[in-house]
């Protein structure tokens, strides 16, 4: 997946399936060590939630992600739901790719 450009609710997405040699080769010219998680699909609502389970410097943290038809629409809220972290920069995928702990933990980042 490549997310970039828009805003932090709005951003433009790129997620399609890589030969395994081309992504052992990214792997490895990598300026960053690689992100370890779990995805799981959760549907609510007729929506479905992407839930990240992460594991190795990272374990224990959890992001949710669901995808809106439109900007007007508003995603549900179920009881498991942590703090809406939309927008928070500590959380993308290329700032953890650089940091050693979660965020918001002792663990520094």
């Amino acid at each position: 997946t490549i997310k970039g450009g828009g805003n932090a609710e709005n951003r433009a997405e790129f997620e399609y399936s890589i030969p395994l040699a081309d992504a052992e080769a990214l792997i490895e010219i990598a300026p960053t060590a690689a992100i370890e998680k779990v995805r799981h699909c959760v549907d609510v609502d007729g929506l479905t939630f992407e839930i990240d389970e992460f594991e190795g410097r990272h374990s224990g943290l959890m992001i949710a992600e669901v995808e809106l038809e439109n900007e007007d629409q508003r995603a549900p809220h179920p009881g498991w739901l942590g703090k809406d972290v939309t927008g928070n920069r500590r959380y993308y995928n290329a700032v953890l790719a650089r940091s050693e702990g979660v965020p918001g933990t002792a663990a520094p980042i």
